[in-house]
């Protein structure tokens, strides 16, 4: 014969069944709090009370207004920063298209002058050879020609 009854194997089984689940045991619900004890409060007290809650408010609303004009402040002036930025990379731009034109400009320019240089010279050179030629044609001394004074017959055949 078993030592348990019926009654006590199904409840040892559904302990044991809880046990090996793993879950956490329940808890009861734990108690209401007790309300506060009822107290009258004094007129002035609360007066004074209330007017501290007031104050404390009416501080905060200033301080976050205050806080809301500087963050407004400071963001117009991040606007006109950044405006002051974008004439300036503008400008920049400008200047930087302008010195590029000069340089392509001085460029064209130094080809140009160096090619009419060398136009000049090849010139130059033609004419200092054209004017040795003349030199050394007039330096030669001259032929005895007839003189058109005398005249010779001519013989005709």
């Amino acid at each position: 014969m078993s030592r348990f009854t019926e009654q006590e194997r199904a409840e040892i089984f559904r302990r044991s069944c809880e046990l090996l689940e793993d879950k956490p045991p329940v808890t009861p619900p734990a108690p209401a709090p007790e309300p506060p004890p009822l107290m009258s409060e004094d007129p002035i007290a609360k007066w004074k009370r209330e007017a501290d809650a007031r104050d404390r408010e009416r501080k905060a609303a200033i301080a976050e207004r205050q806080r809301v004009e500087r963050a407004a402040r400071a963001s117009d002036w991040s606007a006109w920063d950044a405006y002051v930025d974008a004439r300036i990379a503008a400008a920049l731009a400008e200047r930087q298209h302008e010195i590029v034109e000069l340089a392509h400009s001085s460029v064209e320019f130094a080809k140009a002058v160096d090619k009419k240089l060398a136009e000049l010279e090849r010139l130059l050179t033609k004419i200092t050879d054209t004017h040795k030629e003349l030199r050394e044609h007039l330096a030669r001394e001259p032929i005895d020609m007839p003189s058109p004074l005398v005249r010779k017959e001519r013989l005709v055949n």
